[in-house]
């Protein structure tokens, strides 16, 4: 494996964040073939905000293309997810998430299609 992989956050104000990943891969094997399943670039891009008593956050990923180490090339893609959490007591919180916002066609693994526009929701009691 050869690589660089780089991080940066922004505190914008004491409410807004911004944070960047990056990685760039090499990895092959022995004879110069690509690795399986392991993409050039990969990248991430966050925005939160956070308020007195809720979160959000909005992040945009990135993957690149790879091999599946049979000879097929897997594209690229970009999704975008999103999520809301907000505190309604001392110890209760409840959030909501959506990933694939943008309910895109991505295939990580050859023959089987990743899942599109998924939505959650959750409760957490701290004690």
């Amino acid at each position: 494996f050869n690589g660089i992989e780089a991080t940066a956050a922004w505190q914008l104000s004491p409410s807004f964040m911004l944070d960047a990943f990056i990685s760039q891969l090499s990895a092959e094997d022995t004879t110069g073939t690509d690795l399986p399943y392991r993409p050039d670039l990969t990248a991430q891009l966050s925005a939160s905000y956070t308020g007195t008593q809720s979160k959000w956050l909005v992040l945009a990923r990135h993957t690149g293309d790879r091999s599946d180490g049979f000879g097929t090339q897997l594209a690229s893609y970009n999704v975008m997810d999103a999520s809301y959490t907000r505190d309604i007591g001392k110890s209760v919180s409840v959030s909501l998430r959506a990933e694939n916002l943008m309910d895109k066609g991505y295939t990580d693994i050859v023959g089987y299609r990743s899942p599109g526009r998924t939505l959650y929701a959750g409760i957490s009691l701290s004690l």
